[in-house]
């Protein structure tokens, strides 16, 4: 039987998204969330972990070494 593997998960998320949503703009926060989610899955990529889930402004990332998460 194989040992089992550690997993450690992050959520992140854009602090104060839906104000900033309304000061600027549905396309503009648009634009924001996505660069934030290519930028966050670049590194978590750079990291040797993986984003396993994206929602809005949000991103779940998971990896096996909490340390490197």
């Amino acid at each position: 039987m194989d040992a089992p593997s550690d997993h450690t998960f992050l959520f992140a998320d854009l602090v104060g998204f839906t104000s900033f949503t309304e000061e600027v703009g549905d396309e503009a926060a648009a634009d924001l969330a996505v660069a934030f989610q290519a930028k966050a899955e670049r590194m978590a990529g750079d990291y040797g972990c993986a984003v396993i889930k994206k929602l809005g402004d949000a991103v779940m990332i998971h990896g096996e070494d909490a340390t490197r998460v």
